[in-house]
């Protein structure tokens, strides 16, 4: 087996066990597993500052993070997993953690309609990273133009978000907005249609065709959709279910909608 230390300037921390105030500072903006990270390093390896992987980790995925990290001038430094399980709050991290920049949210002014079926997604004060980060996963998947969420009441853009979307979070325009109906009347003002889904509502969206240019609203997990922003919307569809479920988790539903609004707009061959 290699010696890790022979490796593309890798460092060994191999004494770390706690994490000093410092360290918690430098470590505040992280991403951590594998896909994520590597993702990281093949689309925007200028935000990955610093990686820690874990000591014994696989010796082929070790040796290709390293030479993909080496490319990219991109520094590694061995590390307990002791030390990893601290820094990610007990995340199931795959012994791999980058000190990254995070991506920085657009203002929706930056955004540029395109002629022809488009698709938007906005999230409605989703405060669960998982579901933020799966359907920044799921937009970037369908071919939405981007993610608008608004500045509060939000989780915003989180390592644990990163490592959901695998790496989407960096792809996909995000767009962080004060006011979100505000937004939704501009974006009405473009040609936009606002769906919203509610679980409660008697028409799906297999009653009729979702709109071509379709800004799509989800709700919090648990409380759906706001008043104002229910009140505001052009039309609202629920998911047709059967049983006795009652509603689906935030994400899965996103998903549901967005790929019926693409079913409705194939991409080109």
């Amino acid at each position: 087996m290699a010696d890790l230390k022979d490796k593309r300037k890798v460092r060994s921390d191999r004494s770390k066990g706690r994490t000093t105030s410092s360290r918690r500072s430098e470590d505040k903006d992280l991403c951590w597993g594998r896909n994520a990270v590597i993702s990281m390093l093949e689309t925007v390896p200028s935000a990955c500052k610093k990686i820690y992987l874990a000591t014994g980790i696989q010796t082929t995925f070790r040796d290709d993070l390293l030479s993909l990290a080496g490319k990219n001038a991109v520094e590694v430094t061995e590390a307990n997993g002791s030390y990893l399980d601290e820094i990610t709050g007990g995340e199931k991290h795959q012994g791999i953690v980058a000190n990254i920049d995070l991506p920085k949210p657009r203002d929706l002014s930056q955004f540029s309609p395109k002629k022809g079926p488009s698709l938007l997604l906005a999230m409605d004060h989703v405060k669960d990273p998982h579901n933020f980060g799966a359907m920044i996963r799921t937009a970037e998947a369908v071919g939405a133009l981007g993610v608008i969420y608004p500045s509060r009441r939000s989780v915003g853009v989180t390592g644990t978000v990163i490592k959901t979307s695998a790496g989407a979070a960096f792809r996909v325009p995000l767009y962080e907005v004060t006011n979100l109906v505000r937004s939704m009347e501009i974006l009405k003002k473009e040609g936009y249609w606002v769906v919203g889904l509610d679980h409660e509502e008697p028409r799906d969206i297999w009653s009729s065709p979702l709109p071509d240019k379709l800004v799509l609203m989800v709700g919090s997990e648990g409380e759906g959709l706001s008043r104002l922003s229910s009140e505001r919307c052009d039309d609202l569809r629920r998911i047709p279910m059967v049983g006795k479920t009652g509603s689906l988790n935030a994400s899965v539903a996103a998903a549901l909608g967005m790929f019926e609004w693409r079913r409705l707009n194939p991409l080109a061959e």
